[in-house]
């Protein structure tokens, strides 16, 4: 017969379990000390049920009959039985007798035993029929979704330093200084990152999505403010980690972002937005010469 079956060692349901079946635990504690066999000990109230006003000095369990003892649960000491709860129904056409079926069963903390000394089909209908236990099962907790990107305001621009720095961008000048505490910096690489199982290990191409596309021209004019000159290759580096930062993990348009790498982004700046990036250092610096990087 498949039922519950339990070890009293190893395999007896919690306290917490039982109380949410509406086993008739409330509270109590469990002792497990083979050596003084302290056992089980199961305090508390009886968990009300509709059918809990029927006799119970006899229950039935899968067309069998059995009669309630003295025994604790504690008595059971390495003995199989199994829980078992009241039918909401009282309908006798789903039982079915079994052939062996467990000698012991427990019911609203009490101990029943089969008993042979009435068939199956002799048994009244008053006699309260009961199922096997079953633990409630665990909702299937749903896939984690990354979260769909919301754009943030366009930033306010600083106005152009006075002072030309020479030195490469350097990570996280996109943040104010009193927010890089703590800011994790995952350096990119120059080509785009391999995804398996979609580009086969190859090289994949970029895609821009407005967002991105946008974002990234606002970093690229942040960058030549703070800087005071147009952009050189190494400069892309701190450019291409803070558009990861700002869209890694994140569903743009429908799509799971992709990283970039430094060359694609380069590249994409001056070649792929080319007229918009001369219009920007043409503004920002009249007399620098247009459309070459130095």
């Amino acid at each position: 017969m498949d039922c519950y079956d339990y070890d009293i060692y190893n395999e007896v349901p919690s306290l917490g379990q039982i109380a949410e079946a509406g086993l008739g635990i409330q509270d109590g504690t469990i002792s497990h000390n083979p050596a003084t066999h302290d056992g089980i000990a199961l305090p508390g109230q009886a968990v009300h049920h509709p059918f809990l006003d029927i006799p119970r000095d006899q229950i039935v369990f899968a067309g069998r009959l059995y009669e309630k003892t003295s025994l604790q649960l504690v008595h059971l000491e390495h003995v199989h039985f199994a829980f078992v709860v009241p039918l909401e129904q009282q309908d006798r056409d789903v039982e079915e007798a079994d052939e062996e079926g467990p000698e012991w069963v427990i019911m609203n903390a009490t101990v029943y035993q089969q008993s042979n000394m009435i068939p199956p089909y002799e048994i009244g209908d008053w006699v309260l029929r009961t199922t096997k236990w079953q633990q409630p099962a665990q909702p299937a907790q749903p896939a984690p979704q990354n979260p769909a990107y919301v754009a943030r305001p366009k930033r306010t621009m600083p106005p152009r330093s006075l002072v030309t720095d020479d030195e490469n961008l350097q990570y996280l000048f996109d943040l104010p200084a009193a927010d890089r505490q703590g800011i994790q910096i995952i350096e990119p690489s120059h080509k785009n990152p391999t995804r398996p199982g979609k580009t086969r290990g190859k090289t994949p191409r970029s895609s821009w999505a407005a967002a991105p596309r946008n974002y990234l021209f606002e970093l690229v004019e942040l960058a030549m403010r703070l800087l005071n000159r147009p952009l050189r290759f190494h400069d892309y580096e701190a450019i291409t980690e803070a558009l990861n930062r700002e869209f890694r993990g994140k569903i743009v348009d429908g799509i799971a972002y992709a990283e970039k790498g430094v060359n694609p982004v380069n590249t994409y700046v001056v070649k792929g937005i080319e007229f918009r990036y001369d219009a920007l250092v043409k503004h920002l610096f009249p007399h620098a010469k247009q459309g070459v990087e130095q």
